[in-house]
């Protein structure tokens, strides 16, 4: 006889993090490499709540810690208990209004002042090469070059770290020639100068001394907004890069299940560092669910919403233009 269970699901894997290799790690002779992955033979499920704990077995690849879902099947004669159907919370979606607007969506850019395609990609945003018009630019996170520090000997033999504010000032430039001719929304990244708790706080607009338009917002990681009421949701990809250590799914198999839950960071804020009293719960699904910093680009629908993963421009130098009525697109500048 099936009945049906309710509650959180927790993933038990012997790989995964946990305070104690933090408290060991001083007593370590050598820093044992760092996996990619934390999946075994050995990780197990259960659902929790209040009252206690149920050990579960069965097809379960696509639940992750965090989930509250439901779970339809029996006990076994082990007090395990099999799951025959996952069972997800029904999330409403407001009807989409068609709408021939275009956005363009791009991550990672790590401007540099040598970088070809970073210039060629102002220029594309902003008209001179392209013949539709863009309304909004989203830059999805990763933006600033990775900073190496220079280090200097001072005339006692001591190192001395400088800061290096070159990346600062080429990202002020390009964001200035972009926004001058088109809003702009700047989200925080993990590489970015910002606390990396999330949700992110905006990058503080005072870090950039020319690009002071009223186009040009700072916004948080995740950014959800409506732009001719089509609902769209953005991240940084730092959820999906979490969940990748605890699955053999694809990112956007991960991206599905996401929008299934209606939780975004379903793994905060156990691995994912994260406010522990925010949630991340979705109301409703969005029309569109962008994930930036991505290894490749790729679209899928998932009933009503579309869900589209923007490629890393330093690696792909690839952006991402949406139409609203549901047209996707990319343009390469690998030059």
């Amino acid at each position: 006889m099936n009945v049906t269970l309710e509650g959180i699901v927790f993933k038990q894997m012997k790989l995964k993090p946990n305070i104690l290799d933090e408290i060991t790690r001083q007593l370590w002779i050598q820093k044992p490499p760092q996996k990619d992955s934390f999946v075994s033979d050995d990780d197990y499920y259960v659902i929790e709540d209040e009252s206690g704990r149920v050990v579960l077995e069965g097809d379960l690849q696509e639940l992750f810690t965090g989930m509250v879902v439901g779970l339809i099947g029996y006990e076994t004669k082990e007090g395990k208990f099999n799951v025959k159907e996952i069972v997800y919370p029904t999330l409403s979606i407001p009807p989409a209004v068609q709408c021939d607007a275009w956005i363009a969506i791009v991550s990672g850019i790590q401007v540099r002042d040598d970088d070809l395609a970073t210039s060629l990609l102002a220029d594309y945003l902003t008209g001179e090469i392209f013949d539709e018009t863009v309304q909004r630019v989203i830059v999805a996170g990763n933006s600033f070059q990775e900073n190496q520090e220079v280090i200097e000997k001072n005339r006692f033999g001591s190192k001395v770290s400088i800061y290096n504010n070159q990346p600062l000032l080429e990202l002020d430039d390009w964001l200035t020639a972009v926004a001058s001719l088109i809003p702009v929304d700047l989200m925080p990244g993990t590489k970015d100068p910002c606390p990396q708790i999330l949700p992110q706080q905006p990058i503080h607009k005072s870090m950039f001394k020319t690009c002071n338009y009223s186009s040009f917002t700072t916004t948080t990681n995740p950014y959800s907004f409506s732009l001719n009421q089509t609902d769209i949701l953005v991240t940084s990809g730092q959820n999906i890069a979490d969940m990748a250590h605890f699955t053999t799914l694809s990112p956007m198999d991960i991206a599905k299940q996401t929008l299934k839950s209606g939780i975004v960071c379903p793994t905060s804020p156990d691995t994912l560092w994260s406010f522990p009293t925010d949630l991340f719960c979705l109301d409703q699904l969005p029309h569109l669910y962008i994930i930036g910093n991505q290894a490749k680009f790729e679209t899928c629908k998932l009933g009503d919403s579309m869900i589209i993963m923007v490629p890393d421009f330093s690696k792909t130098k690839e952006v991402v233009l949406v139409n609203l009525n549901g047209q996707v697109k990319t343009v390469c500048f690998d030059v």
